[in-house]
C-alpha cells in the first residue's frame, strides 16, 4: 500500500480504513492489518493498457478465490451492471483499478508493479 501511496505514477490509493480517522479505527477495531485487497488509480497521461499488459504477476481477472495476484477493472468487470449514475455514486470511477495480492513474494509483485508503471508511460 505505502509503496503505491508514495508512487509519482499513482494518483490515488483505497483500502480498508484509508478513507478517514474514523474510518480507521472502527477499521482497526473490527480487523488486525489492512488486508491484501486495495484500488488505486494512475497518474493522468499514464497508459492502462500499456502498464495492465506490462504485468508478469498480477493476472487481470475478477477473484476467484484462488492464491494468485490478480487485478480488474470495477466498472467495467465486478460493477459493470451498474449504471455509470449508480457507479458514479458509490464511487466508482473508470479508471479505477483493484489488486488483490496474493502469496508471491512481496518483492517481486513491487518490482512488477513499478515495471508496468514504467511501461505505462
Amino acid at each position: 500500500m505505502e509503496h503505491l501511496r508514495g508512487h509519482e505514477r499513482i494518483a490515488r490509493v483505497w483500502y480498508p480504513g484509508s478513507h478517514s480517522e474514523e474510518e480507521a479505527r472502527l477499521h482497526d477495531a473490527q480487523a488486525t492489518g489492512r488486508g491484501a485487497v486495495l484500488s488505486f488509480e494512475l497518474a493522468d497521461g499514464l497508459d492502462r493498457v500499456a502498464f495492465l499488459r506490462a504485468l508478469r504477476y498480477p493476472a487481470y481477472a475478477v477473484s476467484l478465490g484462488g492464491v494468485e495476484s490478480l487485478i480488474c477493472r470495477p466498472a467495467t468487470m465486478t460493477h459493470e451492471a451498474m449504471t455509470p449514475e449508480a457507479q458514479a455514486a458509490a464511487g466508482i470511477s473508470t479508471e479505477i483499478l483493484r489488486l488483490s495480492v496474493g502469496i508471491e513474494d512481496l518483492a517481486d509483485l513491487l518490482e512488477d508493479l513499478d515495471q508496468a508503471l514504467a511501461a505505462a508511460g
